[in-house]
Protein backbone atom coordinates (compact mmCIF):
# COMPACT_ATOMS: atom_id res chain seq x y z
CA UNK A 1 0.00 0.00 0.00
CA UNK A 2 1.40 3.74 -0.58
CA UNK A 3 -0.17 6.61 1.07
CA UNK A 4 -0.54 10.11 -0.13
CA UNK A 5 -0.32 12.05 2.65
CA UNK A 6 -2.47 15.22 1.67
CA UNK A 7 -6.40 15.21 0.34
CA UNK A 8 -7.24 14.43 -3.07
CA UNK A 9 -6.89 16.70 -6.29
CA UNK A 10 -5.33 17.42 -9.83
CA UNK A 11 -1.74 16.90 -8.78
CA UNK A 12 -2.07 14.23 -6.40
CA UNK A 13 -4.94 12.02 -8.44
CA UNK A 14 -2.32 11.65 -11.54
CA UNK A 15 -0.27 9.55 -8.75
CA UNK A 16 -2.97 7.83 -7.54
CA UNK A 17 -4.35 6.61 -10.77
CA UNK A 18 -0.57 5.43 -12.20
CA UNK A 19 -0.14 4.05 -9.00
CA UNK A 20 -3.38 1.99 -9.31
CA UNK A 21 -2.92 1.48 -13.26
CA UNK A 22 -0.27 -0.47 -12.11
CA UNK A 23 -1.35 -2.88 -10.18
CA UNK A 24 -0.10 -0.78 -6.37
CA UNK A 25 -2.81 0.13 -3.40
CA UNK A 26 -3.32 3.63 -2.43
CA UNK A 27 -5.02 6.02 -0.76
CA UNK A 28 -4.91 9.38 0.97
CA UNK A 29 -4.24 10.51 4.36
CA UNK A 30 -4.92 14.25 4.95
CA UNK A 31 -4.06 15.18 7.89
CA UNK A 32 -6.95 16.97 8.85
CA UNK A 33 -8.96 13.98 8.78
CA UNK A 34 -7.28 12.84 12.07
CA UNK A 35 -8.62 12.78 15.21
CA UNK A 36 -12.12 12.53 13.55
CA UNK A 37 -12.39 10.58 10.27
CA UNK A 38 -8.84 8.66 11.02
CA UNK A 39 -7.39 6.69 13.87
CA UNK A 40 -4.20 5.34 14.97
CA UNK A 41 -3.01 2.90 17.67
CA UNK A 42 0.54 2.77 18.51
CA UNK A 43 2.55 0.06 20.37
CA UNK A 44 6.35 0.38 21.21
CA UNK A 45 8.75 -2.26 20.08
CA UNK A 46 11.09 -3.16 18.90
CA UNK A 47 10.20 -3.14 16.48
CA UNK A 48 6.96 -0.50 16.81
CA UNK A 49 3.54 -1.95 15.65
CA UNK A 50 0.87 0.13 14.20
CA UNK A 51 -2.86 0.30 12.84
CA UNK A 52 -4.78 3.25 10.86
CA UNK A 53 -7.84 3.77 10.09
CA UNK A 54 -8.19 5.90 7.29
CA UNK A 55 -10.84 7.66 5.07
CA UNK A 56 -11.35 5.54 1.66
CA UNK A 57 -10.48 2.42 3.04
CA UNK A 58 -13.49 1.62 4.75
CA UNK A 59 -13.68 -0.27 8.19
CA UNK A 60 -10.18 -1.97 7.03
CA UNK A 61 -7.14 -1.14 9.02
CA UNK A 62 -3.66 -0.75 7.68
CA UNK A 63 -0.75 -2.09 9.43
CA UNK A 64 2.72 0.16 9.46
CA UNK A 65 4.43 -3.06 7.51
CA UNK A 66 2.07 -2.64 4.51
CA UNK A 67 2.87 0.52 4.06
CA UNK A 68 5.21 0.59 1.37
CA UNK A 69 5.84 4.30 0.35
CA UNK A 70 4.55 7.37 1.23
CA UNK A 71 3.86 10.46 -1.08
CA UNK A 72 3.84 13.60 1.07
CA UNK A 73 1.70 16.35 -0.73
CA UNK A 74 0.32 18.72 1.74
CA UNK A 75 0.04 18.96 5.84
CA UNK A 76 -2.86 20.90 7.17
CA UNK A 77 -2.01 19.68 10.62
CA UNK A 78 -4.64 17.71 12.57
CA UNK A 79 -8.54 18.91 12.83
CA UNK A 80 -9.28 21.47 16.06
CA UNK A 81 -11.58 19.98 18.62
CA UNK A 82 -12.89 22.11 21.47
CA UNK A 83 -10.65 20.94 24.28
CA UNK A 84 -12.01 21.88 27.78
CA UNK A 85 -9.49 23.84 29.32
CA UNK A 86 -7.87 22.58 32.66
CA UNK A 87 -7.57 24.24 35.83
CA UNK A 88 -5.97 27.75 35.47
CA UNK A 89 -6.29 27.38 31.23
CA UNK A 90 -7.69 29.97 29.06
CA UNK A 91 -9.81 28.47 26.27
CA UNK A 92 -6.27 29.87 23.85
CA UNK A 93 -4.17 27.83 26.20
CA UNK A 94 -6.54 24.78 25.67
CA UNK A 95 -6.81 24.99 21.62
CA UNK A 96 -3.13 25.47 21.56
CA UNK A 97 -1.97 22.47 23.92
CA UNK A 98 -4.53 20.30 22.12
CA UNK A 99 -2.92 21.15 18.99
CA UNK A 100 0.26 20.06 20.12
CA UNK A 101 -0.70 16.63 21.45
CA UNK A 102 -2.47 16.04 18.30
CA UNK A 103 0.80 17.12 16.07
CA UNK A 104 2.88 15.18 18.04
CA UNK A 105 0.86 11.83 17.70
CA UNK A 106 0.51 12.38 14.18
CA UNK A 107 3.80 13.40 13.10
CA UNK A 108 4.75 10.28 15.46
CA UNK A 109 2.77 7.91 13.38
CA UNK A 110 4.53 9.42 10.28
CA UNK A 111 7.49 8.97 11.56
CA UNK A 112 7.11 5.47 12.47
CA UNK A 113 6.56 4.43 8.84
CA UNK A 114 10.42 3.36 8.00
CA UNK A 115 10.11 2.67 4.16
CA UNK A 116 10.72 5.23 1.34
CA UNK A 117 9.46 8.87 1.38
CA UNK A 118 8.73 11.46 -1.06
CA UNK A 119 9.81 13.55 0.94
CA UNK A 120 9.90 12.26 4.56
CA UNK A 121 8.17 14.68 7.34
CA UNK A 122 11.50 15.78 8.80
CA UNK A 123 12.78 17.57 4.65
CA UNK A 124 9.44 19.02 4.33
CA UNK A 125 8.49 20.47 7.26
CA UNK A 126 12.28 21.92 7.44
CA UNK A 127 11.16 24.26 4.10
CA UNK A 128 9.90 26.73 6.96
CA UNK A 129 13.29 27.43 7.86
CA UNK A 130 13.52 29.42 4.71
CA UNK A 131 17.11 31.44 5.94
CA UNK A 132 18.65 28.81 6.70
CA UNK A 133 18.14 26.90 3.29
CA UNK A 134 19.38 29.68 1.87
CA UNK A 135 22.86 29.37 3.90
CA UNK A 136 22.92 25.82 2.92
CA UNK A 137 22.75 27.08 -0.80
CA UNK A 138 25.42 29.58 -0.22
CA UNK A 139 27.86 27.14 0.98
CA UNK A 140 27.13 25.00 -1.83
CA UNK A 141 28.08 27.51 -4.43
CA UNK A 142 24.68 29.30 -5.50
CA UNK A 143 24.30 32.82 -5.80
CA UNK A 144 21.69 33.88 -4.01
CA UNK A 145 19.47 37.74 -3.50
CA UNK A 146 20.10 39.70 -0.55
CA UNK A 147 18.20 38.61 2.00
CA UNK A 148 16.85 39.59 5.63
CA UNK A 149 13.98 37.93 7.42
CA UNK A 150 12.75 40.39 10.36
CA UNK A 151 9.46 42.27 12.37
CA UNK A 152 12.24 45.28 12.92
CA UNK A 153 10.76 48.54 10.66
CA UNK A 154 14.25 50.08 11.50
CA UNK A 155 16.45 47.26 10.00
CA UNK A 156 13.88 46.45 7.08
CA UNK A 157 13.94 50.07 6.03
CA UNK A 158 18.13 50.56 6.23
CA UNK A 159 17.27 47.03 3.49
CA UNK A 160 15.04 48.87 1.46
CA UNK A 161 17.59 51.73 1.30
CA UNK A 162 20.11 49.39 0.03
CA UNK A 163 18.35 47.88 -2.30
CA UNK A 164 17.04 51.14 -3.28
CA UNK A 165 13.28 50.41 -3.49
CA UNK A 166 13.70 47.05 -5.24
CA UNK A 167 12.38 44.68 -2.43
CA UNK A 168 10.41 41.43 -2.54
CA UNK A 169 8.33 40.23 0.27
CA UNK A 170 7.75 36.28 1.16
CA UNK A 171 6.77 34.17 3.72
CA UNK A 172 8.94 32.73 6.43
CA UNK A 173 7.36 29.90 7.16
CA UNK A 174 4.38 28.91 4.01
CA UNK A 175 4.72 29.08 0.19
CA UNK A 176 2.52 31.97 -1.06
CA UNK A 177 2.54 34.47 -3.94
CA UNK A 178 5.55 37.10 -3.05
CA UNK A 179 4.59 40.73 -2.75
CA UNK A 180 6.99 44.23 -3.46
CA UNK A 181 7.59 46.10 -0.42
CA UNK A 182 6.28 49.69 -0.83
CA UNK A 183 7.70 52.92 0.86
CA UNK A 184 4.20 53.71 2.24
CA UNK A 185 4.12 50.08 3.88
CA UNK A 186 7.68 51.42 5.73
CA UNK A 187 6.16 54.54 6.39
CA UNK A 188 3.29 52.79 8.27
CA UNK A 189 5.33 50.63 10.51
CA UNK A 190 7.80 53.25 11.61
CA UNK A 191 5.06 55.40 13.47
CA UNK A 192 4.61 55.41 16.74
CA UNK A 193 1.52 53.38 18.14
CA UNK A 194 0.91 51.60 14.60
CA UNK A 195 1.07 48.61 13.73
CA UNK A 196 4.45 46.70 13.03
CA UNK A 197 4.87 44.56 10.28
CA UNK A 198 4.67 40.28 11.08
CA UNK A 199 8.30 39.08 10.69
CA UNK A 200 8.92 38.29 6.55
CA UNK A 201 11.70 37.35 4.89
CA UNK A 202 13.07 40.52 2.43
CA UNK A 203 14.85 39.81 -0.50
CA UNK A 204 16.06 42.37 -2.98
CA UNK A 205 14.07 41.94 -6.51
CA UNK A 206 15.94 40.41 -9.35
CA UNK A 207 15.47 41.46 -12.73
CA UNK A 208 14.97 38.75 -15.27
CA UNK A 209 13.00 35.09 -15.94
CA UNK A 210 11.87 32.50 -13.55
CA UNK A 211 13.55 29.29 -13.99
CA UNK A 212 12.04 25.87 -12.65
CA UNK A 213 14.32 22.85 -11.77
CA UNK A 214 12.65 19.72 -11.17
CA UNK A 215 14.59 17.03 -9.69
CA UNK A 216 12.91 13.50 -8.98
CA UNK A 217 16.07 11.00 -8.01
CA UNK A 218 18.48 11.93 -10.45
CA UNK A 219 16.55 13.18 -13.38
CA UNK A 220 16.07 17.38 -13.48
CA UNK A 221 13.10 18.88 -15.64
CA UNK A 222 14.13 22.53 -16.19
CA UNK A 223 11.43 25.07 -17.59
CA UNK A 224 12.09 28.77 -17.73
CA UNK A 225 8.76 30.39 -17.57
CA UNK A 226 7.52 33.45 -19.69
CA UNK A 227 5.52 35.35 -17.93
CA UNK A 228 3.88 39.13 -18.36
CA UNK A 229 3.76 39.20 -14.34
CA UNK A 230 6.93 39.87 -12.43
CA UNK A 231 5.72 37.22 -10.39
CA UNK A 232 5.17 34.20 -12.59
CA UNK A 233 2.92 31.92 -10.38
CA UNK A 234 0.24 34.60 -10.78
CA UNK A 235 0.73 33.96 -14.90
CA UNK A 236 1.85 30.64 -15.33
CA UNK A 237 0.98 30.35 -18.86
CA UNK A 238 4.17 29.23 -20.91
CA UNK A 239 6.85 27.04 -18.96
CA UNK A 240 9.23 26.41 -22.04
CA UNK A 241 12.00 23.66 -22.02
CA UNK A 242 15.04 24.63 -21.31
CA UNK A 243 18.69 23.00 -20.78
CA UNK A 244 20.68 24.31 -17.50
CA UNK A 245 24.74 24.37 -17.22
CA UNK A 246 25.82 21.12 -16.08
CA UNK A 247 28.16 22.51 -12.91
CA UNK A 248 24.19 23.82 -11.86
CA UNK A 249 22.50 20.79 -12.45
CA UNK A 250 24.67 19.28 -10.11
CA UNK A 251 24.60 21.61 -7.44
CA UNK A 252 20.84 21.11 -7.54
CA UNK A 253 21.44 17.45 -7.26
CA UNK A 254 24.17 18.20 -4.18
CA UNK A 255 21.25 20.29 -2.66
CA UNK A 256 18.76 17.70 -2.60
CA UNK A 257 20.91 15.36 -0.79
CA UNK A 258 21.83 17.72 1.54
CA UNK A 259 18.35 18.77 2.32
CA UNK A 260 17.15 14.83 1.95
CA UNK A 261 15.30 15.26 -0.88
CA UNK A 262 14.18 12.97 -3.34
CA UNK A 263 11.53 15.43 -5.23
CA UNK A 264 12.25 19.51 -5.78
CA UNK A 265 10.85 22.26 -7.07
CA UNK A 266 14.07 24.47 -7.05
CA UNK A 267 13.13 27.84 -8.77
CA UNK A 268 15.98 30.51 -10.31
CA UNK A 269 16.06 33.88 -11.15
CA UNK A 270 17.87 34.17 -14.16
CA UNK A 271 19.39 37.41 -15.21
CA UNK A 272 19.58 39.13 -18.87
CA UNK A 273 23.75 38.00 -18.68
CA UNK A 274 22.70 34.51 -17.66
CA UNK A 275 23.67 34.10 -14.16
CA UNK A 276 21.36 31.51 -12.26
CA UNK A 277 20.05 33.43 -8.60
CA UNK A 278 18.79 30.74 -6.15
CA UNK A 279 15.52 31.64 -4.98
CA UNK A 280 14.10 28.37 -3.02
CA UNK A 281 13.85 24.29 -3.02
CA UNK A 282 10.16 23.73 -2.64
CA UNK A 283 9.85 20.20 -1.20
CA UNK A 284 5.94 19.72 -2.53
CA UNK A 285 6.23 21.37 -5.59
CA UNK A 286 3.25 21.67 -8.02
CA UNK A 287 4.21 20.54 -11.67
CA UNK A 288 0.88 19.47 -13.80
CA UNK A 289 1.56 22.94 -15.80
CA UNK A 290 5.43 22.30 -16.47
CA UNK A 291 4.69 18.56 -17.27
CA UNK A 292 1.83 18.93 -19.62
CA UNK A 293 2.82 21.79 -21.07
CA UNK A 294 6.45 20.71 -21.57
CA UNK A 295 5.44 16.63 -22.05
CA UNK A 296 8.17 15.99 -19.23
CA UNK A 297 7.40 12.60 -17.35
CA UNK A 298 7.62 13.88 -14.09
CA UNK A 299 4.73 11.58 -12.41
CA UNK A 300 5.92 8.73 -14.27
CA UNK A 301 9.07 9.68 -12.04
CA UNK A 302 7.75 9.89 -9.09
CA UNK A 303 5.50 6.53 -9.41
CA UNK A 304 8.65 4.92 -10.44
CA UNK A 305 10.67 6.24 -7.81
CA UNK A 306 7.88 5.09 -5.11
CA UNK A 307 7.72 1.52 -6.25
CA UNK A 308 11.62 0.87 -6.89
CA UNK A 309 11.48 2.00 -3.06
CA UNK A 310 14.18 4.89 -3.92
CA UNK A 311 12.19 7.74 -1.44
CA UNK A 312 14.19 9.09 1.19
CA UNK A 313 14.85 7.94 4.53
CA UNK A 314 14.06 9.70 7.75
CA UNK A 315 16.71 11.73 9.31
Amino acid sequence: MFLIIGGSNSLTNRLYAKLRARGHRSCFWPSDSFPLESWVALETGPPPKGRFWLPGIGQQSLSLQEIEGVYWWFYEGPALLKAPPVEGETPEQAARRQRQELDACLLTAYHLMDCPWINPPGSVLNHRYKVEQLTEATALGFTIPDSLMSNDPQAIAAFYQDCQGEVVVKSVATTGVPSRLTQAQLSQWQKNGESKPATRLFQRFIPGTDVRVHVVGQRLFASEVLSDHWVSKVDLKDPQPVSIPDALAQQCLTLCEKLNLVLAGIDFRKTSDGEYVFLEANPSPQYPAYEDRNHYPISDAIVEALIRGVGAKHR
